[in-house]
């Protein structure tokens, strides 16, 4: 019988973890967004949450506030942090953290998180596995 080094040993075993993990994650669905990743194929909820804050205030959730509302939030301090997040279970992917001091543009972020949902939805209810790329 012949004598296999450490070397060899190693390599081996590196070899084998790569093709089991490419073999568990071929059926895998993943969602990658700006470098990170998650493995969603056994999530059973996803959502998404819009938070704003204004200077020293509280964080609230500003995507049922109306034009108003939400000018009226602006005023406090000039600009709102508006920070979009989907869940995955008990994950978290921060989506977007943008300035925001006019309220069409608070609308646009939201509806920049509503593509990607609708996008994850779609990837989710596919049979297969693969790997959606958000943008």
């Amino acid at each position: 019988m012949k004598r296999v080094g450490s070397f060899g040993l190693m390599a081996m075993a590196v070899v084998l973890s790569l093709w089991a993990v490419s073999m568990a994650s071929a059926a895998d669905k993943v969602i990658s967004y700006k470098g990170d990743t998650f493995n969603v194929e056994n999530v059973t909820k996803v959502s998404s949450r819009v938070e704003g804050q204004a200077g020293d205030e509280a964080i609230v959730g500003v995507r049922s506030l109306t034009k108003k509302q939400f000018n009226s939030y602006v005023d406090k301090a000039g600009s709102v942090v508006v920070t979009t997040f989907i869940e995955f279970d008990s994950d978290q992917l921060v989506y977007q953290k943008v300035g925001v001091t006019k309220y069409g543009d608070l609308q646009n972020v939201i509806d920049q998180l509503d593509k990607a949902m609708k996008q994850i939805t779609k990837f989710m209810g596919r049979k297969k596995g693969g790997v959606l790329k958000l943008k």
